[in-house]
């Protein structure tokens, strides 16, 4: 096994071509894991999903599973569950029998850039 040592500020390459990750801050090594793991630090389990036709959001967080909703626009939501839980079938299921009209849902992706302010900023405390 081989390894190459890229230092960069720019994550978004670091995402897409390294599969570990360490982080160095004001001079210390302050994480070190693979890059998936990384991603997953601090992560939320949930998913962005867009019903042209929505409900209320009461209906929404009356969905078993669902610990949270949070509008992102009139027909977009971002949809926090338990990790241990997924409320997508669920939703999916209630949307085809109410005529929701759902159009999308994307599972939550944390960004690098995210995790390393958050890393960073834990480091502060």
């Amino acid at each position: 096994m081989h390894s190459v040592i890229l230092s960069t500020h720019l994550l978004g390459e670091v995402e897409s071509i390294c599969d570990r990750v360490e982080i160095m801050h004001h001079g210390r090594l302050i994480y070190g894991d693979s890059s998936t793991k990384m991603q997953q630090y601090g992560s939320q389990s949930g998913f962005i999903v867009t019903l042209l036709a929505p409900p209320t959001l009461s209906e929404l967080q009356a969905i078993a599973g669902i610990q949270q909703v949070d509008p992102l626009s009139t027909t977009q939501f971002r949809i926090l569950h338990a990790a241990n839980t997924n409320p997508s079938a669920a939703l999916l299921a209630l949307a085809a029998q109410h005529g929701w009209q759902a159009e999308q849902l994307v599972p939550l992706q944390t960004r690098l850039e995210d995790v390393f302010m958050q890393i960073t900023q834990d480091e502060k405390l």
